[in-house]
């Protein structure tokens, strides 16, 4: 910690080491000109060289907890992290700010899933009271027990939940556990394991912090250097908005500009300015054209292109954006 002590002049941002979502963290931190170089291939830091920013890679488990206690300003963690760290630390979400929510960003959110071998027999989770469950979410885990329990503290369940930070998948195999608590992305991995998934967890215990499924960046209570905590929000919101939305232009008839606006809905407002030609000049009667400009999801373009044509829309375009600030 000595050389995090002398880097008294920049803000610690923390990101994950490797895993899930490290690969993404960094095109973000491209996509927001945050430009760094590691001191030495052998440490886990980045300085920045256009920000006054260190680049702390930690283990996504850690994030949550570095950040509430402000050893680091700002962080990338995911959901379950968080909710593991609140639980952890018993002290609800107080300790933390959630500044965006980058879910759209990353390609797939896992499920958190209990589950069984097929073979077990076992199909209601009730059924594992009492039993043994390996996973590397274990404060989650209690805490879905005790409810499942009906018990008012976890240190009441009689559930026997063991923390293992690797291959958890294998513990029902190896005869170590009855079921697992892991993270599922497709499925394909529990299928090939003849392993069936009973419940997700995050869903079962979810309302009373609001925390949803996804990837965050979140702050500390009491960050040092605010005014660049912002900075770095904009500039992540930013990519964030480029990753998902295109900008689209189009001209259409200002006698139907009402009906074909509820095709591409705005952020704020469309951008709507009048097209002149030649013959609207000549003749004044002659039907008004306006041209639209308004973002739109990436994701539903194509359909929203259709539908413009369809409409009495022409000259549809889209221009993708290269940065912006919103």
């Amino acid at each position: 910690m000595d050389l995090l002590d002398s880097l008294t002049d920049r803000i610690f941002f923390a990101i994950p080491k490797k895993g899930r979502i490290h690969d993404k963290c960094l095109e973000l931190l491209k996509g927001a000109d945050i430009q760094f170089r590691k001191i030495d291939k052998r440490l886990d830091i980045a300085l920045s060289t256009n920000l006054p920013i260190a680049l702390v890679f930690l283990r996504e488990s850690d994030i949550p907890i570095f950040v509430s206690k402000g050893r680091c300003s700002i962080g990338i963690a995911n959901s379950f992290q968080i909710k593991e760290s609140i639980y952890f630390n018993k002290q609800g979400s107080d300790e933390l700010n959630h500044l965006l929510d980058l879910t759209g960003y990353f390609d797939m959110i896992p499920k958190l899933c209990l589950q069984v071998p097929k073979s077990s027999q076992i199909r209601d989770p009730k059924e594992l009271i009492g039993k043994t469950i390996t996973t590397n979410f274990v404060n989650i885990t209690r805490v879905y027990f005790m409810k499942l329990e009906g018990k008012s503290s976890i240190n009441e369940i009689s559930t026997k939940v063991k923390f293992v930070s690797g291959s958890i998948e294998a513990s029902c195999a190896l005869g170590i556990a009855d079921g697992i608590v892991d993270l599922v992305d497709s499925g394909s991995t529990m299928t090939l394991l003849n392993l069936i998934n009973l419940e997700d967890l995050f869903e079962s215990i979810k309302n009373e912090d609001e925390i949803k499924p996804g990837v965050e960046l979140i702050t500390s209570k009491k960050p040092l250097f605010s005014e660049l905590v912002e900075l770095i929000k904009h500039r992540i919101e930013a990519v964030y908005h480029i990753n998902e939305y295109c900008y689209c232009n189009y001209n259409c008839p200002k006698t139907k500009l009402d009906d074909i606006l509820k095709v591409t809905p705005y952020k704020k407002a469309p951008k709507i300015a009048p097209l002149i030609s030649a013959i609207s000049l000549e003749n004044p009667d002659d039907e008004q054209w306006v041209a639209v400009g308004v973002l739109i999801e990436k994701d539903k373009s194509g359909v929203i292109m259709d539908v413009l044509r369809e409409n009495g829309a022409e000259d549809v375009f889209l221009l993708d954006i290269s940065n912006c600030r919103v």
